[in-house]
């Protein structure tokens, strides 16, 4: 740990952060390609399902830290699925157009 950097937020980041951040990019990503659903709406599941499944666990009260770590990782693969999705449909634009 870096002198002089707050322990909950090393922790956050160390802890639950990265690894949780990235399990949640790769099913959100996957689940967003696979079903080719709207970003959004598919956000908001993901953050309803997350939260369904620490209150169901009882551990609502101390899971914010991977609570959040997820949520940042399935913003993040909904932000590549929207920049792959922008950049495959202005390719198919220019295939179709011949140039």
């Amino acid at each position: 740990m870096p002198p002089g950097f707050p322990l909950a937020l090393w922790m956050a980041l160390t802890v639950f952060g990265l690894g949780a951040a990235l399990v949640a990019l790769l099913v959100q990503l996957v689940a967003l390609r696979a079903s080719n659903a709207h970003v959004f709406p598919a956000m908001g599941g993901f953050v309803a399902a997350a939260l369904v499944i620490l209150v169901a666990g009882g551990h609502l009260q101390h899971g914010y830290k991977a609570l959040s770590a997820w949520v940042l990782g399935a913003a993040l693969a909904s932000a590549i699925h929207l920049w792959l999705r922008h950049s495959s449909a202005s390719g198919a634009s220019v295939g179709a157009n011949g140039r």
